[in-house]
């Protein structure tokens, strides 16, 4: 990966974290949010429930999860992640505690988790079932969890840190031998080298020294795939949306006409082709990803 000299940091609360991309192999959240097509997969939780008025969520968590350390898993470290981040607003980068967000308590029951809003916010769901969870008998220790290192971290995720060697500028990331999802992972080894740059990346690839990695290819049809097609592969999901936004409180952005006229002038095409190769097409004005627009896209209109 392109990321510069890394530091030996997986505090997973932390934008800086170096090791930000592969904190989801070492701590989980109550369920894995599929950006592409909106799934949900189950992972420290095993469901969900509001209540009639919305004001309450329930999560259950699931039972035989131990910490990396052999320590069980509980509602507990739940409930105190969510409410570490609410003591910590550093560490909240969903900005879950938002007040407008209406979230007021987050408390553990037996074998779930009870959320309680002021007001209604279903789609705060996605975000509060992504949000990774912490192991509470570590966490609650610390004077300053906004400057933890967390250098020798223990999770519940399938991988564990082996090693960090700045020298090489690499993290060896290896299976959890106790994780809770039986015959997972598939894989001993995961070795992440960073570098300088995307053109660093590509030559890696392009040797063979590399099996994987994901960066912006200008032209990766010709550039990549081309080289070596057998070998050579891409995935390229649309899982987000590049949008142009006015303020529509001055003029002349609060004139509709005059939004009208900007998007009837732009070149969606031209744009696409120079952006991304005609890798996706041109986008759609309504926003939708495309594998979700079966489910949310009233066909008649």
């Amino acid at each position: 990966m392109p990321w510069g000299q890394l530091t030996n940091s997986v505090n997973p609360f932390l934008p800086t974290s170096q090791t930000l991309q592969m904190q989801n192999l070492i701590y989980e959240s109550l369920f894995y949010v599929n950006s592409l097509t909106g799934q949900l997969t189950p992972m420290l939780g095993t469901s969900y429930k509001w209540s009639d008025d919305n004001l309450i969520l329930t999560v259950t968590v699931r039972n035989g999860v131990k910490w990396s350390d052999g320590t069980p898993f509980t509602a507990n470290d739940v409930a105190f992640t969510f409410n570490l981040i609410k003591k910590y607003p550093a560490l909240d980068l969903g900005a879950l505690w938002s007040k407008d967000n209406y979230l007021e308590s987050v408390a553990a029951s037996d074998d779930s988790v009870i959320f309680t809003f002021s007001k209604p916010n279903t789609p705060l769901l996605y975000a509060i079932l992504g949000q990774l969870i912490v192991p509470e008998h570590i966490w609650s220790k610390l004077s300053d969890p906004a400057t933890y290192p967390n250098q020798n971290p223990f999770g519940t995720g399938p991988f564990l840190l082996d090693s960090f060697n700045p020298t090489t500028n690499t993290i060896t990331l290896v299976k959890n031998p106790n994780y809770w999802m039986a015959g997972r992972p598939y894989i001993d080894k995961i070795v992440v080298r960073s570098v300088e740059s995307n053109t660093t990346v590509m030559l890696e690839l392009l040797r063979g020294t590399a099996d994987w990695s994901y960066v912006y290819i200008p032209d990766v049809q010709k550039t990549w795939v081309s080289k070596n097609p057998s070998t050579n592969k891409i995935w390229w999901p649309m899982n987000s949306t590049l949008i142009l936004y006015l303020n529509t409180r001055k003029y002349p952005f609060n004139n509709p006409v005059f939004r009208q006229a900007i998007s009837m002038a732009i070149d969606r095409a031209a744009a696409e082709e120079k952006a991304y190769f005609n890798a996706g097409g041109p986008s759609s004005a309504i926003g939708i990803l495309p594998a979700q627009q079966s489910e949310w896209l009233d066909p008649t209109l």
